[in-house]
């Protein structure tokens, strides 16, 4: 899955979020937290982007559905 970061590890790493959000019933705010996190991490800056902000978004809560 490509959620728009720069790197496959990346695209991983919020795979899994997004994996976990849908399991565990995280809400989106929780979700954007977690964002917020990852961001900061030297080499995931991309995680704060809308664009990588509205891809979890659309694979947690328009395409589960």
């Amino acid at each position: 899955m490509n959620y728009g970061m720069n790197s496959d590890y990346g695209n991983r790493v919020i795979d899994g979020l997004v994996i976990a959000a849908g399991q565990l019933g995280w809400t989106f705010d929780e979700v954007f937290d977690y964002l917020d996190d990852i961001s900061t991490v030297r080499g995931m800056h991309e995680a704060g982007n809308p664009e990588v902000r509205q891809n979890v978004y659309n694979a947690i809560f328009v395409e589960a559905v």
